[in-house]
C-alpha cells in the first residue's frame, strides 16, 4: 500500500432525476477534494441518478444523458483527483448497477455490481477486480455485493489494497447493526481496511421526465 492516500468522501443527498444537479453536486464535491489534496473523491453508489429512478432507468433517452453528464464530468475533472460515482451503465443489451471512476478527462474504469437486491431492475454482472488510483488498488463492492463475502474475497485476492463500498440504501429503522455486522465481516475475512459510503436524506424526485441533452 503506499504510505500516504487522501481520499475526501461525498456523502450527500442526490435528487432523483435530477442529471444537471447531482452532476453540479459531484463537480462540487471534487473542488472541495482537489482543493483538500485528494487522490481520489468517492461519491455513493447510483449518485448520478439518485437511488430509485425506477421509472427512468430503461429510458433510452435517460441512458444516453446519463453517458453525456458522466462524460462531461470527466471532462471537468481532468487536472485533479479522480472522481468515483454511482450510475446506471448500458452493456449490449443488459443494464448494470455501475461505479464509474473518472481519471484523465475519460470514464477510465468501471466496477458492475454482481448480485443486485432482490427485485432490482439491474441485471448481474461479472465480479469486477480492483481498479488502480495513483498506484493504489481498491475493491469497491457495490451496495448488495457487500452484504456478502464473494465479491470482496475475490476483490482482496486479486490485490485490492482495501475496500470502499458505495451504497444507497435509504434508512430502515433497526438495519444499523446489521449493514455494520455485513462490514465487520467482510474486514474479517479479507484482512483489509473498509469504508462504507451511503447516501444521506430520503427519495427526493425533481423531474421524472427524460429529456435527451441538446
Amino acid at each position: 500500500m503506499s504510505d500516504r492516500f487522501r481520499l475526501t468522501l461525498g456523502q450527500l443527498n442526490p435528487t432523483v432525476g435530477d442529471l444537471p444537479g447531482n452532476a453540479a453536486l459531484a463537480r462540487e464535491a471534487w473542488q472541495a477534494g482537489r482543493d483538500a489534496g485528494a487522490q481520489l473523491v468517492a461519491l455513493p453508489e447510483l449518485f448520478l441518478t439518485g437511488h430509485d429512478a425506477k421509472a427512468l432507468l430503461h429510458n433510452p433517452a435517460f441512458q444516453r444523458d446519463v453517458v453525456t453528464h458522466l462524460e462531461a464530468l470527466a471532462a471537468h475533472c481532468a487536472d485533479g483527483p479522480a472522481l468515483a460515482l454511482g450510475a446506471p451503465w448500458v452493456e449490449g443489451a443488459k443494464l448494470h448497477n455501475a461505479y464509474l471512476i473518472l481519471q484523465g478527462g475519460k470514464i477510465a474504469q468501471r466496477v458492475l455490481q454482481h448480485s443486485p437486491a432482490r427485485h432490482s431492475r439491474f441485471d448481474a454482472g461479472p465480479i469486477s477486480g480492483p481498479y488502480a488510483v495513483e498506484g493504489l488498488r481498491i475493491g469497491s463492492p457495490i451496495g448488495a455485493d457487500g452484504w456478502t463475502g464473494d465479491v470482496a474475497e475475490t476483490q482482496a485476492e486479486t490485490g485490492a489494497e482495501f475496500l470502499l463500498i458505495p451504497n444507497a440504501v435509504p434508512h430502515q429503522r433497526g438495519a444499523m447493526d446489521r449493514r455494520l455486522n455485513h462490514m465487520v465481516a467482510r474486514v474479517i475475512e479479507t484482512e483489509l481496511p473498509l469504508i462504507s459510503l451511503n447516501m444521506v436524506g430520503g427519495r427526493t424526485r425533481r423531474s421524472l421526465t427524460a429529456r435527451p441533452s441538446r
